[in-house]
C-alpha cells in the first residue's frame, strides 16, 4: 500500500512508559513535597518529548 506510513514503535517507548508505569505505582508511597512531584512530572514529560523526537 503505497502513501502509508509503516508503524514501526522504538523501543524508546516502551522504556518510557515501563518508567512511567513504575512512577505510578511508587509515587502515591512516597512522602513527597509538591515541588518535588512536579520536577519528576516535568522530567517524565520532558523525556517523552525526546523520545517522541528520536522515533520521528
Amino acid at each position: 500500500m503505497s502513501g502509508q506510513a509503516k508503524y514501526d514503535p522504538s523501543p524508546a517507548f516502551g522504556v518510557f512508559f515501563a518508567l512511567a508505569l513504575l512512577r505510578a505505582w511508587l509515587l502515591p508511597g512516597r512522602d513527597l513535597r509538591p515541588k518535588q512531584v512536579g520536577i519528576l512530572e516535568i522530567v517524565l514529560s520532558t523525556l517523552l518529548l525526546v523520545v517522541v523526537t528520536a522515533a520521528g
